[in-house]
């Protein structure tokens, strides 16, 4: 896997700061110590507790897809949940990728915890409590329990919401991260289609946003489908959104084009 990442272009000069002051941290090559040194860098104030039950010991994990950190305890609880709920990673002993260190510099327990624990948050604010919220010491029992409602059960979201499909392309063509988790989590379809058949993934990749397209391949989006003019979304990537592609593509992820005839 190719470590070093081109720079892209941003939606907002406030964003390419921000991206730019990564890409200098990341650049030319990294190899394992130095992603892990890129991870360290990061992992300070609310990444430096575990995402879930909120413990400064041991927070040495990372859920890809998910964005977060956690602690040695809850990565365990992560695993049990399977790699469609949350892929876990060692920041020690797993390699991250260049891609995947973009991911989680740009979400991160704070913003990921907005949108899980959005009960959770809005109780703290009026002052009063929410059932179920976890603390470090709790029990094995109770850490599995918080831990399967938060991410499976989404006890501490609101479902309700309705899911617009042109506010999820939007996110995906503007690289807005927090937006983009924040539909993964409220289960939208990753292979809803715009007016051309274009997926989210399609549309970040065409304009040449790597993360976005990280983002999305991590939760499962698929590289083989195909737009009304029958291009994959590495055939319309631009920028260092191809070099993403190329990989998960390399890793057996897009051998084969599928055509969906109808808009979702």
């Amino acid at each position: 896997m190719e470590n070093k990442i081109a720079r892209s272009g941003s939606t907002s000069m406030v964003q390419k700061v921000a991206q730019d002051e990564l890409l200098n941290l990341l650049e030319p090559q990294m190899d394992s110590d130095d992603e892990e040194e890129a991870l360290d860098e990061f992992c300070v104030d609310s990444n430096s507790k575990c995402a879930d039950c909120n413990s400064a010991k041991h927070v040495a994990w990372v859920s890809l897809n998910l964005g977060v950190f956690v602690c040695i305890g809850c990565s365990g609880v992560h695993r049990s949940l399977g790699s469609h709920v949350s892929k876990v990673r060692s920041v020690q002993l797993d390699t991250i990728s260049a891609s995947q260190v973009l991911v989680l510099k740009r979400l991160g327990n704070q913003v990921v915890n907005r949108i899980w624990e959005e009960k959770v948050e809005l109780a703290q604010a009026a002052k009063t409590e929410v059932a179920g919220k976890m603390e470090p010491a709790q029990t094995t029992k109770a850490r599995e329990g918080f831990i399967l409602n938060k991410y499976v059960n989404k006890t501490f979201m609101d479902m309700s919401v309705p899911i617009i499909l042109a506010d999820f392309l939007k996110a995906a063509i503007t690289d807005d991260l927090p937006k983009l988790a924040w539909f993964v989590a409220h289960d939208v379809n990753l292979e809803a289609r715009g007016p051309s058949l274009e997926t989210a993934l399609h549309c970040a990749a065409l304009a040449g946003n790597a993360s976005a397209c990280e983002f999305l391949l991590l939760n499962g989006a698929k590289l083989d489908v195909v737009d009304a003019a029958g291009k994959t979304p590495l055939e319309v990537g631009k920028g260092a959104a191809v070099s993403v592609l190329q990989v998960w593509t390399e890793l057996g992820g897009g051998s084969k084009k599928v055509l969906i005839t109808e808009a979702i």
